[in-house]
């Protein structure tokens, strides 16, 4: 038999709905690899619709009698609408209505049928394009789900602060022809090959700027510091090259003092990168030294030290990170740049997680400690396999062998407790505060 579909979707998903959907194959549990999104979603809701099928007919006394009662429903009953609009632009507008009536649609989706509706003729296969080039860009470096991040961190970047529920009413506020919509467009399409660089700090998008660049945004991800985002896009956007290279380690600086103190909360934070982002794209601000006096709430060094000498970190991967920028400045060798592969590199517990009777020491006081600053170190990943959940002196001949400085400082130590990882930490916060400048 020869099937064809009744119903249309769009051309990339089409083939994919034809062979799946259409041709009713006998698939398997899994999704075939390299699904959009949208693809993903049909392939889970043909495994549903065979699930609720099966279920249906070991439940029925009489089930060829009843699947036949629900195709026959199906057919006669069900009503499926066909509007004939006249235009596709009137059709985006009912879409719009339709959202107002209940349906969950993002402000992505809500802007892109806003601007595919006074696109016009001539403009419409050209926004259309551009703005599938921009999402796929975007979902294949972030995922689907942070398009309308993407979309708000754009706006923000040329226009100041606005919230996610406002964001839709100001876009079509400022955004009303075919003109303006060509631009806003190709300028969504631009911003999207810089962000969806920001995600991945291999990427060759970087190959040009420093090393120092590249490692400063390996620390927004690692961090999750996404309020700092649209301040990236202006900067990256209207600064020259050598003032990049000052500008974006100058503010990984300025997150690792606001990560250490808990400084400034998120909401001041984008307020400031906020208004910043609009004085870069405005050229008020055109150099790092001309950001930095514009921005007053970094915190001091006495402050930063002081809130070191405490710090904790859990997650792992951050940990690492100052580590290995606090061995970069404590041995002044720019060339030596630690293995960011977990299987070259390891972060070790001095006191272990879980100490042994060896270490001597009240569980509710090793709590306290374990994640201190002063109580982690670099280490190869053979040697950290080996280490295990050792006592101090086992551990001392490995230490001492490491080839990070930091780490062969803990090997001479007598003992490791309380006093030491103290005595470490406010070390590493003295390193720290030349480490992490507030001045590019």
């Amino acid at each position: 038999m020869n099937s064809s579909p009744r119903v249309l979707i769009l051309p990339e998903d089409q083939n994919f709905y034809n062979e799946y959907v259409v041709a009713v194959p006998d698939i398997g549990q899994r999704a075939p690899r390299n699904l959009s999104d949208t693809q993903k979603r049909l392939f889970h809701a043909i495994k549903e619709a065979q699930k609720t099928i099966k279920h249906f007919t070991i439940l029925s006394k009489n089930p060829d009698s009843d699947l036949f009662d629900l195709i026959d429903f199906i057919e006669k009953k069900v009503v499926l609408v066909y509007l004939d609009v006249g235009s596709e632009s009137n059709a985006y507008i009912i879409f719009e209505v339709l959202n107002d009536r209940g349906l969950d649609l993002t402000v992505a989706d809500l802007l892109k049928n806003y601007v595919f509706s006074i696109a016009g003729t001539e403009g419409l296969p050209s926004c259309q394009s551009k703005w599938k080039e921009m999402t796929t860009l975007i979902s294949n470096s972030n995922g689907e789900g942070d398009i309308k991040n993407f979309i708000r961190h754009d706006w923000i970047s040329r226009n100041g602060l606005v919230r996610e529920k406002n964001l839709y009413d100001e876009i079509k506020n400022k955004v009303k022809d075919e003109i303006t919509i060509a631009s806003y467009v190709e300028n969504l399409l631009t911003s999207a090959k810089i962000y969806s660089s920001l995600s991945n700090a291999s990427s060759d998008f970087w190959k040009e700027y420093s090393e120092t660049v590249r490692k400063s945004l390996s620390l927004f991800n690692i961090a999750n510091i996404t309020q700092v985002r649209p301040l990236l896009l202006s900067v990256f956007s209207h600064f020259s090259k050598s003032e990049i290279n000052k500008t974006i380690p100058m503010l990984a600086s300025w997150s690792v003092r606001f990560l250490i103190c808990g400084s400034g909360g998120s909401g001041v934070l984008e307020d400031n990168y906020a208004q910043r982002a609009k004085d870069v794209f405005e050229q008020k601000i055109k150099t790092a030294r001309e950001l930095l006096d514009s921005f007053d709430i970094v915190p001091t060094d006495a402050q930063f030290e002081k809130d070191f000498t405490s710090a904790r970190v859990a997650k792992v991967p951050l940990a690492r990170w100052y580590l290995s920028e606090l061995e970069l400045e404590k041995t002044k060798n720019t060339e030596k740049i630690t293995n960011p592969d977990t299987s070259s590199v390891n972060l070790e517990h001095v006191l272990p997680q879980n100490p042994s009777p060896s270490w001597d020491i009240d569980a509710r006081i090793s709590g306290k400690y374990i994640n201190m600053i002063g109580n982690l170190a670099l280490m190869d990943a053979k040697s950290n396999s080996i280490i295990g959940n050792s006592s101090f002196e086992d551990k001392k001949e490995l230490f001492l062998s490491s080839s990070f400085e930091l780490t062969r400082e803990i090997g001479n130590k007598e003992k490791w407790g309380v006093e030491e990882i103290e005595s470490r930490q406010k070390d590493l916060a003295k390193l720290a505060i030349t480490r992490w400048k507030i001045k590019p």
